[in-house]
């Protein structure tokens, strides 16, 4: 229930201030790579929220509910680079705190998100080859 408050606080706040930065929004994860690079299709709702002033917050629906898995700040240059500071993991732990070999791309209309680059796992000595298709959530106004 907090989750759901949670998203419907940040849908308000989206409609209330008009023209956001292009990320400002809710995610849903639609496509990843395993590790072979064939692309997955995904069921299970995953939910990325970016926010205007900088933050994100991952949420993933299970079958106990939702949770926040991961909570930080992004950054993004004008390289396409994207980096991810991650401030608080409650699920999924060994990720490094800091991500910052990723690049975005959105679509035209500016409803896919794509993340791609290494994630750097535990003491940094692991990397991971990132793959992420998102596609925008329409939030009624």
């Amino acid at each position: 229930m907090r989750n759901l408050l949670i998203i419907a606080l940040v849908a308000f706040s989206f409609a209330a201030f008009g023209q956001q930065p292009p990320l400002t929004g809710i995610w849903e994860l639609k496509r990843t790579k395993d590790g072979q690079g064939a692309i997955k299709e995904l069921t299970l709702g995953t939910y990325k929220l970016y926010t205007s002033d900088g933050k994100f917050s991952i949420m993933q629906l299970t079958q106990q509910g939702a949770i926040l898995t991961h909570e930080g700040s992004f950054e993004l240059d004008d390289n396409n680079g994207y980096a991810e500071i991650v401030n608080d993991q409650r699920q999924g732990g060994n990720i490094d705190q800091k991500q910052n070999e990723l690049t975005y791309k959105l679509s035209d209309n500016g409803d896919m998100l794509t993340l791609e680059g290494i994630i750097i796992l535990g003491d940094g000595d692991q990397k991971f080859k990132l793959y992420e298709e998102w596609k925008k959530v329409n939030v009624p106004k």
